[in-house]
């Protein structure tokens, strides 16, 4: 919830100022990363599991948020870091390394969906 609270802020705060499509390019990169979640949630209630396509799916949408969260909105943040108020500058840390843990508690729930032995294809075992 706090994401969600440090991004109203900045949105609403800039809605008019000079720093409005810088604001909304990070934002833009951010929500992007969110459809990757927004897949999941069908993968999640379409397959089991214990399916290879689950695992797989859990991997990808674990590199895709990371990409977005880590990698594109790194760039954004390094590119602008000195045009914003020392506030802005906590909210927009805040919003970055939150990225960065979940991304990480991600990755620790794909890989350990490998380790486990039994892998079934779509809904039917092997």
């Amino acid at each position: 919830m706090i994401h969600h609270a440090v991004s109203l802020h900045l949105l609403s705060k800039h809605v008019n100022s000079t720093l409005q499509s810088i604001v909304f390019d990070a934002y833009l990169i951010l929500e992007y990363s969110n459809i990757f979640l927004g897949v999941y949630s069908f993968i999640v209630y379409t397959f089991k599991k214990e399916t290879i396509v689950y695992k797989l799916y859990a991997l990808v949408e674990t590199i895709g948020y990371s990409y977005f969260r880590i990698i594109c909105f790194g760039i954004e943040y390094k590119n602008n870091i000195m045009k914003v108020e020392t506030i802005d500058l906590i909210f927009i840390s805040l919003l970055y390394f939150l990225g960065i843990f979940w991304s990480f508690k991600l990755l620790k729930i794909s890989l350990s969906n490998f380790k486990k032995q039994d892998v079934i294809i779509a809904n039917k075992e092997l």
